[in-house]
């Protein structure tokens, strides 16, 4: 959280209002001076003309209001910093990086598929099979399956499928799309042959 620019709209306020609070420390003396010419422009007292007051915020205030103006605007860069730092973040945090392929479920089986994308920025299938059903015809009550693509061929799969390049919600849009059925995994798997695109196969039961 920055101390003084939090969000964008600040820039727009909150920077230009203290220049101004901070320009008017600096020339305060004046100020005061012109507004004593102001009301009693017949007797020019020391401190009451602007040109009296040139001492005053030559050697003392305009100096002051050039350091805090120096420190201030520093902590806004710092805080702008932040705040673009931030948006970055959520805007990545934002990006499709899952999605369900398929879901199923009965009184003795139930299946579920799903495309993700790891912080290797491999594109991993993941399916697991769970119920009566699979303890009868495996032997356990569970068993996944998985592919793993590196990096280089999910370009290559990318290109395939007409998906610009780094388009990650594009690409899981596009491969639920062809991919939502029960026989996905089958399919996806054919699909990478047929296409040359290389991955790695896991199953665990």
């Amino acid at each position: 959280m920055g101390l003084i620019i939090k969000n964008k709209r600040h820039l727009m306020t909150r920077l230009p209002l203290w220049i101004l609070v901070i320009l008017l420390i600096g020339f305060s003396p004046a100020v005061i001076g012109l507004l004593g010419e102001i009301l009693d422009s017949e007797s020019c007292r020391s401190g009451d003309c602007i040109w009296t007051t040139v001492p005053y915020f030559s050697m003392f205030t305009v100096p002051v209001a050039f350091i805090i103006l120096v420190v201030f605007l520093i902590i806004v860069i710092i805080d702008s910093i932040r705040l673009f730092k931030s948006k970055q973040g959520n805007s990545k945090s934002a990006e499709l990086n899952f999605i369900s392929l398929f879901e199923s479920e009965s009184d003795d089986i139930k299946v579920s598929m799903s495309l993700r994308f790891n912080e290797k920025s491999q594109l991993i299938f993941e399916g697991l099979d769970t119920g009566p059903k699979v303890k009868e015809l495996r032997g356990d009550l569970d068993f996944e399956y998985k592919y793993t693509l590196q990096p280089t061929e999910v370009a290559k799969l990318a290109t395939v499928l007409g998906i610009k390049m780094g388009d990650r919600k594009g690409l899981l849009l596009t491969l639920k799309e062809r991919f939502h059925e029960n026989d996905a995994f089958s399919k996806f798997g054919v699909f990478m042959d047929e296409n040359d695109v290389k991955y790695e196969t896991f199953f665990w039961e």
